[in-house]
């Protein structure tokens, strides 16, 4: 998977500033800066979580009541559950995740995800209450960060509790053997998303809305793309880089299922355009296409990886574009909010955020290249001087 869409979206680690360099002398204390070290950190753990549940609640106009977030919390304590079931139930060829070997048996979970949402109580009971299931996902994402944080403390050297408790404190949190990062990336926070989107599809076909429709297929059949491609995603920056800390842990729980599905709860509760079934038609097709063509973009790089070559990738699209991956992201998202049309902003705001957060990410990953290539680096953008389309930009 190309993991633009996957990422948290959040300022991480490597954004917030220097975190310490050892000298000939030993480790030297970090440069503490107030915004990055305090300011943004406090900003995205107390007014980004308010801003994100005030806007699926202005969306739906569900009413948080004691009796929803109670129900809320028994289904997300039996979807975990159901989820560890699965995890360990299904047998599945294994691939390395930092220190542990992983089942790859995203798309069986899924598979079987999918199948128990197909009893309909269960899918109007997501549509109509997942205010209060993001609401309840926030405080439990809230007590998991506070978990891993006060578990690894002893590691968190010069910088600012504030940080560590944002940026996390280890890369890979194990309980025993158990890899909870990667189970609760692709078995919690992406299967919510995917089940979401499945509960709205759902509720697109038995109301006969094509538009909705076409929104929702393309962004399952992302989905279904990416546990496809599971082992892709274990060469991501999220997996191989970044530290388990809120940024990413409250990202993947709260985040995900609750800002990716916007546009899908948009269609729901304020209308769709019309659009005939010619155009949902076309636009199926193109979006179709594109994820299959982001999908070949990403496993010729994790191939080439595998492989042990040296260098940066110049096979298939990658020796036309240096990030083609992150521009048929975009093209796939583009096609999956167009049918919401243009009378509001608000089924657009997922697809602004993620052409930012890819922008950022390109300059991101550009800047950390050419700090450790050097001189290969200049010479592979000499060799691919195109960044998102061939010939033009």
């Amino acid at each position: 998977m190309s993991t633009g869409h996957m990422s948290t979206g959040l300022m991480s680690t490597g954004d917030m500033g220097p975190v310490g360099r050892v000298g000939e002398t030993g480790p030297a204390k970090p440069h503490i800066s107030l915004f990055h070290h305090y300011i943004a950190p406090l900003f995205f753990m107390t007014v980004l979580p308010l801003i994100l549940i005030g806007n699926v609640k202005c969306i739906t106009a569900q009413s948080l009541t004691v009796e929803s977030l109670i129900a809320a919390t028994v289904y997300l304590y039996f979807f975990v559950i159901f989820q560890a079931i699965l995890y360990e139930i299904i047998p599945s060829n294994l691939f390395e995740v930092g220190p542990t070997l992983e089942k790859q048996s995203g798309i069986h979970a899924m598979i079987v995800t999918v199948l128990a949402h197909l009893y309909l109580p269960l899918c109007v009971f997501v549509v109509y209450n997942i205010t209060a299931i993001v609401t309840v996902l926030n405080l439990h994402a809230f007590a998991l960060c506070f978990f891993l944080w006060y578990r690894h403390r002893t590691r968190e050297s010069h910088l600012p509790a504030v940080f560590n408790f944002y940026a996390g404190v280890r890369k890979f949190p194990l309980i025993g053997s158990f890899n909870l990062k990667w189970f609760v990336i692709t078995r919690v926070g992406m299967m919510l998303w995917t089940t979401i989107t499945w509960c709205c599809l759902t509720w697109f076909v038995i109301k006969n809305e094509i538009c909705g429709f076409t929104h929702c297929f393309l962004m399952f059949i992302y989905l279904v793309k990416f546990y496809y491609g599971e082992e892709i995603y274990t060469h991501s920056l999220d997996i191989a880089y970044d530290n388990f800390g809120y940024y990413m842990c409250w990202g993947i729980l709260v985040m995900v299922p609750g800002f990716y599905t916007s546009t899908s709860l948009y269609f729901i509760y304020e209308g769709s355009t019309y659009l005939s079934d010619f155009s949902c038609a076309i636009i199926l097709l193109i979006g179709v296409a594109t994820i299959y063509i982001n999908y070949t973009i990403d496993y010729t790089k994790m191939e080439y990886r595998k492989a042990g070559n040296p260098g940066f990738c110049k096979h298939g699209a990658w020796k036309y574009a240096r990030h083609m991956n992150y521009t048929t992201e975009l093209i796939a998202t583009f096609c999956w909010t167009l049918p919401s049309g243009f009378d509001s902003i608000r089924p657009w705001l997922y697809f602004i955020y993620l052409f930012t957060l890819l922008m950022h990410r390109v300059y991101r990953d550009e800047k950390k290249c050419a700090a450790k290539y050097g001189q290969v680096w200049k010479e592979y953008k000499r060799d691919v001087p195109y960044r998102f389309i061939p010939y033009l930009i």
